[in-house]
C-alpha cells in the first residue's frame, strides 16, 4: 500500500494545471482516445474561464483535426513544418511579438501585439 498522505498524481497534475501560465494541449491522432487528457483539457477550459484570459494552447500533431470548440484559440501547428512551428511556441510562450494564427474558417491572419495577453 502507499502513503496514505502522499498526493496522488491527479491531484499534482490538478494543481500544476491551477498554478500554469499557460496550459499546451497536444492534439495528436491518439488525443481523443485518452480519457486522462480529456479530463485535463476540461479541467483547463474550466479554469480559463473561471480566472478569464486565454491560458489553453492547442498544438496540432499528427493528422488530428482541430476540434470545433477550440476554433477560436491560439495554437501551434507542428503538422506541417515542425520547425517552423518551434519559435511560435516560445514566441508565444515568451509573450513576444510577431505571434500569429490563421482563423481556420477563413484562412485569415491574426498577430498578437508585444506581451499580449492571452
Amino acid at each position: 500500500m502507499g502513503n496514505p498522505t502522499r498526493e496522488s498524481l491527479h491531484d499534482r497534475i490538478s494543481h500544476a494545471l491551477e498554478r500554469s501560465k499557460f496550459i499546451a494541449i497536444v492534439l495528436s491522432d491518439n488525443f481523443a482516445d485518452s480519457l486522462w487528457a480529456r479530463d485535463e483539457l476540461k479541467q483547463a477550459l474550466a479554469r480559463e474561464r473561471r480566472v478569464g484570459g486565454s491560458s489553453v494552447v492547442p498544438i496540432l500533431c499528427g493528422a488530428s483535426p482541430m476540434p470545433a470548440f477550440l476554433e477560436d484559440k491560439v495554437y501551434i501547428d507542428f503538422r506541417e513544418k515542425y520547425y517552423a512551428a518551434l519559435p511560435r511556441l516560445a514566441a508565444l510562450v515568451h509573450g513576444l511579438t510577431g505571434v500569429e494564427r490563421r482563423r481556420p474558417y477563413d484562412g485569415s491572419l491574426i498577430r498578437f501585439g508585444t506581451r499580449s495577453k492571452l
